[in-house]
């Protein structure tokens, strides 16, 4: 074969091979940096969502508590603040009452009824 046979077959040159793979490697790594970044984001709002369940479920539990809240001379209501017991401001960051909602019925239980919500 002659040098002239080789120049008419058609084919790609080493360098036209080697900027198509280098642009290839580009496009590939843009495309695993947002593959990446879509999978954290992701996993941040499955996060988020978690806590938004449990906070939402807490909430629920203190309204229905607090809906069958009930008088009771043996559970008084009362609020209180932080480890001290102070409320000279009126302010409180704590509730303690007794409720109906979730009654205790373990009859190994000496106290039968209202449950102590604190």
């Amino acid at each position: 074969m002659s040098g002239q046979g080789l120049r008419n077959q058609a084919g790609f040159t080493l360098m036209e091979l080697l900027a198509a793979s280098a642009l290839l490697a580009l496009v590939m790594a843009m495309l695993g940096g947002a593959l990446t970044a879509s999978l954290r984001a992701v996993d941040a709002i499955g996060e988020e969502a978690a806590t938004a369940r449990q906070a939402e479920a807490a909430l629920r539990r203190l309204t229905d508590d607090l809906a069958c809240a009930c008088p009771d001379a043996a559970l008084p209501f009362r609020a209180t603040a932080g480890d001290l017991q102070r409320l000279e401001d009126g302010q409180a960051d704590g509730l303690v009452f007794a409720s109906l909602r979730h009654l205790r019925l373990d009859p190994a239980d000496a106290y039968q009824g209202p449950a102590l919500i604190a």
